[in-house]
């Protein structure tokens, strides 16, 4: 969010390429007047163009979605479309046209047909939206010029993530009464009031609190985590779920508002058991509170768990974690044991190969078994028929990872080429397993100049 910071002149060139490649010639607006936002003044002074084009967009994305489809032009109409400045609806009806091209018409299929391929790699219904429950966005901005008055938001804290950014210097509007609301004005009073920090406002509907949800309770005392004032969480810990509060989802949503204050109370109220969610918070927050989530919670050989390695998901993650192994390694405070296991933990969640590589980088043994009978990283990553643990097991095989290395159970030996994973290898990478350990060999004696891609 820029605020009112000047546009960086990367940000403005890439628009105005955007804007010269996909600007829509056929456009027809909604209003015969450009509509103005707040969130675009900073650009009508000196980019007039960029300013209109941005607002039109803008204006398009509140249009009812109820009122066209991707489909629209099977029946000969898509004049939706003209109400979008760019062309990215074009090229959207186009793409749903060529993906409906590719399926049977209903009534049955055809000889040689690719539906059930489809399906096997895509799920049943193709090419459909995954997330409709989210399509519904009830909680709205109450400042009356934002965007995201009509827009809104799929959730409460997601509301009160663009106020804080977007209106901190504003106060929301509460219409209701506070002295004695409605039943059906209680809830949505309540967050408002948690929104504004109104803690003694709050204190004089205590007695309404038995008529909200479980649910509703939970997600006062998240919003009040996330901005606080630490008396607003407080006074709702005590009355919402408390005792069963235990801070781990308190603790999460302050990391999310980098609210230091609730941070450091909630803290020590956190035991040291199931705190994925806070680790995933925690790496996806400001370097200030990823430091006191390294202070707190990744000492020693913690940051080497499972829940924190299975908190980790995009490459922003990956490289935080990596450099913290890194650090911890070169100091001296992770052992073999250590880092092997978090090389099985690495396989046994995302299989991520920056991951993998940083283990081995920091001293990590490639063929790591914590007993007799358990997986070696390789093994466990062929059990898996996805796209990761194949990416995962070429680049360990690459790396001298053993592929006969045999786990013992009775009197029974499994080694990872019995696996579904390596058994369904080709899919993944177009070669066998047997080809893909016979290619890493010939790739490792070749030496690390050779290109090792295929």
């Amino acid at each position: 969010m820029l605020r009112n910071r000047t546009p960086p002149e990367e940000l403005i060139t890439l628009l105005e390429h955007f804007i010269a490649e996909r600007e829509n010639m056929e456009y027809k607006g909604l209003s015969e007047q450009v509509l103005g936002y707040d969130e675009l003044k900073i650009f009508e002074t000196k980019w007039p163009k960029l300013h209109t084009m941005l607002c039109r967009a803008l204006e398009f994305r509140q249009f009812d979605v109820g009122d066209w489809r991707l489909d629209e032009d099977s029946d000969g109409d898509d004049s939706w479309a003209k109400s979008d400045p760019f062309t990215l609806s074009y090229s959207s009806i186009r793409i749903y046209g060529k993906f409906e091209e590719m399926l049977c018409p209903e009534l049955g299929h055809t000889a040689n047909c690719d539906c059930s391929r489809l399906q096997s790699h895509y799920g049943t219904c193709l090419f459909r939206c995954g997330h409709a429950k989210l399509h519904d966005r009830p909680f709205k901005c109450t400042a009356p010029t934002c965007t995201f008055a009509t827009i809104g938001f799929q959730s409460q804290t997601q509301l009160q993530k663009h106020w804080a950014r977007c209106h901190h210097d504003a106060t929301p509007n509460v219409n209701q009464p506070i002295d004695d609301p409605d039943d059906n004005e209680v809830q949505p009073l309540l967050f408002d009031l948690v929104t504004m920090g109104k803690v003694d406002e709050v204190k004089c509907l205590l007695p309404r609190f038995g008529e909200l949800t479980p649910e509703a309770k939970r997600d006062l005392v998240k919003l009040a985590a996330f901005t606080g004032p630490l008396a607003m969480v407080k006074l709702l810990a005590e009355v919402t779920f408390y005792p069963e509060f235990k801070g781990r989802e308190v603790l999460a949503e302050s990391m999310k508002g980098e609210n230091m204050e609730v941070m450091n109370w909630a803290t020590p109220k956190c035991e040291d058991f199931d705190l994925h969610i806070v680790h995933r918070a925690a790496m996806d927050s400001s370097a200030d509170v990823f430091e006191h989530w390294k202070k707190h919670f990744s000492g020693g050989t913690k940051c080497c768990a499972l829940s924190v390695i299975s908190s980790i998901k995009n490459p922003a993650h990956e490289m935080r974690l990596s450099a913290l192994w890194k650090e911890r390694a070169s100091s001296g405070e992770l052992s073999l044991v250590d880092l092997g296991g978090a090389l099985v933990a690495v396989a046994l969640t995302s299989c991520s190969v920056a991951l993998a590589k940083t283990l081995l980088e920091c001293g990590a043994d490639i063929n790591f078994k914590f007993n007799r009978v358990a997986l070696t990283p390789l093994h466990i990553a062929a059990a898996k028929s996805t796209a990761a643990a194949a990416k995962l097991m070429r680049f360990l095989l690459l790396s001298g990872a053993d592929p006969n290395v045999s786990s013992t159970i009775g009197r029974r030996g499994r080694s990872p080429s019995m696996e579904r994973g390596a058994r369904n290898i080709s899919k993944w990478l177009g070669m066998t397993w047997d080809q893909l350990v016979r290619w890493a060999e010939e790739q490792r004696r070749n030496g690390p100049g050779n290109d090792a891609s295929f």
